[in-house]
């Protein structure tokens, strides 16, 4: 069963941001600190789940559950349900 996105926590967002930066290249960067809210954290994940995510992008599968979590348009690359 998915993971729906009201039920993540911010370690799981942390973790997909920092895997964000890291393999696409953001810039500028999604913010992982403490005093990153939870909400634009799941805001700025959907943001770059939905403009800059290539389906090719070698992310994590947890990053991939986030993002389907979070409702980005993933379907074509996604075949997996978390």
């Amino acid at each position: 069963m998915a993971k729906e996105a009201e039920n993540l926590t911010k370690a799981e967002l942390v973790a997909c941001a920092k895997d964000l930066n890291a393999v696409v290249g953001l810039i500028p960067s999604i913010p992982t600190d403490s005093k990153m809210r939870t909400a634009d954290l799941k805001c700025l994940i959907l943001q770059a789940g939905n403009e800059v995510v290539d389906p090719l992008d070698p992310l994590e599968d947890s990053t991939w559950a986030v993002l389907a979590a979070l409702g980005a348009d993933i379907s074509e690359y996604y075949e997996e349900e978390y």
